[in-house]
């Protein structure tokens, strides 16, 4: 064989040997995309939410200028994935631009699905923190990316945000702290939520009670929040709440 054929039979070799990393190149990268598709969280179902027709009787820890009018309710659980991105990154947005501002309140009420089996204790927790005037401190640390919601992590944050343990435990097993809990989840049921995170956007009456304009439900932009609200702001005509 000549050098020159030897020459072109490198080449043809050369180039299918080409082909074939090119070939597993685009399978690894394929295989890379549909591992990364698979492993990321479904988003949360979006769906609408009928508006009550009756005003709603808002209790719950509030968040903002608590003299604002305009409202926002979110029925949450705190093992919902979805309700923990909404309190981590979309509240404290909404908090500096609208609570901040004397624009809009935040109210926090309770809906712990019966499929996450920490959701209900972890939501009765939150209420015996708030018994001693740190629901949002416990809010927070229960909404911490990864946290854990077993017994003895709950009295872990019960000591990181320096509760009372003792008082803390008796709250634990107190009726009275699970009434709190099962008192919103009868309000949610009644309203028409099934999911979470379900929100609710609103004026207050002069009654005290809270008239629905809109809801909504699952993981949403900012920017529609943001909407909502200013709608209630602007559409309305209603003016913000001097902060007291």
């Amino acid at each position: 064989m000549s050098s020159e054929s030897r020459g072109w039979r490198n080449l043809g070799i050369i180039h299918r040997t080409l082909e074939v990393v090119a070939t597993v190149a685009v399978i690894v990268a394929a295989a890379l995309v549909m591992y990364q598709t698979l492993r990321r969280p479904p988003a949360a179902a979006a769906r609408e939410i009928v508006i009550p027709r009756e005003p709603l009787v808002v209790e719950g820890a509030v968040r903002g200028d608590p003299a604002a009018s305009a409202i926002m309710l979110v029925y949450s659980d705190f093992e919902c994935p979805f309700c923990g991105r909404f309190a981590r990154e979309v509240l404290p947005q909404l908090e500096a631009e609208y609570g901040a501002t004397g624009k809009a309140r935040f109210v926090f009420r309770h809906f712990p699905l019966r499929k996450h089996s920490f959701a209900r204790q972890a939501a009765v927790a939150a209420v015996c923190a708030g018994r001693q005037g740190k629901f949002w401190e416990m809010h927070d640390r229960l909404f911490a990316q990864g946290a854990e919601l077993d017994e003895p992590e709950l009295a872990r944050r019960a000591a990181e945000i320096r509760l009372d343990p003792s008082q803390f435990t008796k709250c634990l097993s107190a009726d009275s702290s699970s009434e709190i809990v099962d008192r919103d989840v009868t309000s949610a049921s009644a309203s028409g939520v099934m999911s979470t995170p379900t929100f609710f956007f609103g004026i207050e009456e002069p009654d005290g009670r809270v008239r629905v304009k809109s809801a909504m439900s699952g993981a949403r932009p900012i920017g529609e929040f943001r909407t909502r609200l200013d709608d209630l702001l602007s559409s309305r005509a209603l003016p913000a709440a001097t902060s007291r």
